[in-house]
């Protein structure tokens, strides 16, 4: 709730300055930039991920992609960029999901926490290309840079098991959370570290879609601040199961496409 509060009141308060934006425009001074930063989201905690991209600048004039659609028969897409506002970007972000239902519970004896029911930790690898188009220039050494953003590519989403540490008798062990054997909360000491059960990750394919606006607010055209507010979706081959109670409780809806609203703070270098 607190996330998505915040990138609604950000959101809503960019949108009501759009007026202002556009009152003083200077040249595109650059042709590349490099950025990098953290991200928030409605699938995510406090932090919900983070991201690098490269972004170049579109010369104007056609593009032409040729190939072959039936044997003997060419077949020709032309991309048309009219002005020096089109620049094509490749990027990678890394984006840890939550399930809006997890609970995370305090034993009292070790003061140490656990997730209910917490099957998997989930977070997803995401290549991306895209287009960015600048819908309002800033003036040379201030004001604010409007880019609208669309971009996608493929998902790859990773299931990590969650380990806890349960109690049989006067010892403890590390396992994999279990819905069939873990059925006692009240030996369920507390959770084991972040990196524990990497090396079993499952890997799950999907793809991905995002749009977005980028307010870009450095004051010299060497450097890039700014953020970007936007709308991600996202599907997978299959169900990402992140928690899984034992029989005779509710079950749980683990979902396989998701949709999201996010805000990325980023920085960054152009030239």
């Amino acid at each position: 709730m607190y996330t998505k509060l915040v990138i609604f009141v950000v959101f809503a308060s960019l949108v009501f300055a759009l007026p202002g934006f556009a009152q003083r425009e200077g040249d595109i001074l650059y042709n590349k930039e490099i950025t990098g930063g953290i991200n928030f989201h409605t699938n995510g905690g406090l932090i919900g991920g983070a991201q690098i991209r490269y972004t170049k600048k579109l010369a104007r004039g056609e593009y032409k992609m040729s190939g072959t659609a039936t044997p003997g028969v060419g077949a020709t897409t032309v991309l048309n960029i009219p002005n020096d506002k089109v620049f094509w970007q490749a990027g990678l972000e890394v984006s840890f999901i939550k399930n809006p239902k997890e609970l995370r519970y305090l034993n009292p004896i070790t003061n140490n926490t656990y997730i209910a029911f917490k099957k998997n930790a989930m977070f997803v690898l995401r290549p991306q290309l895209g287009l960015e188009w600048v819908l309002f220039r800033k003036a040379e050494e201030d004001g604010v840079q409007i880019d609208f953003i669309l971009a996608g590519g493929p998902s790859l989403g990773f299931l990590k098991p969650y380990y806890i540490e349960y109690q049989y008798g006067l010892i403890s062990k590390f396992e994999a959370y279990d819905p069939k054997v873990h059925t006692d909360f009240n030996r369920i000491l507390g959770s084991a570290g972040a990196l524990t059960g990497l090396d079993q990750c499952k890997v799950v394919p999907g793809f991905h879609l995002k749009t977005g606006l980028s307010f870009e607010m450095g004051k010299f055209n060497g450097n890039v601040t700014g953020i970007e507010i936007g709308a991600l979706v996202e599907g997978f081959t299959e169900k990402m199961v992140i928690l899984e109670p034992f029989d005779g409780l509710p079950p749980v809806q683990n979902k396989q496409f998701f949709s999201s609203v996010f805000l990325t703070v980023y920085y960054g270098f152009r030239r």
